[in-house]
């Protein structure tokens, strides 16, 4: 899959911030990936965290905003 057609999925799923966050992952795009699990913010700590779980985010897990997330969620950092 080409960036563009990337693009246009993490679009055309715009309502399921997960799926994003996947697709930009796959896109190796740190910002994007980060912004799109914060979305996830509302869903609670249970689903914030097995999100982060994924082996697909491990490229973000050592950022900061991940700690700042977690806080925000009420899950342990």
């Amino acid at each position: 899959m080409h960036g563009q057609d990337a693009e246009k999925v993490a679009a055309d799923i715009a309502p399921n911030p997960f799926n994003q966050a996947l697709v930009f992952a796959g896109l190796d795009d740190k910002d994007r990936t980060l912004e799109a699990l914060d979305r996830m913010a509302v869903l609670g700590p249970a689903r914030v965290g097995r999100a982060l779980t994924f082996p697909e985010f491990a490229f973000v897990r050592s950022d900061p905003r991940i700690k700042a997330m977690r806080r925000k969620v009420g899950l342990p950092e």
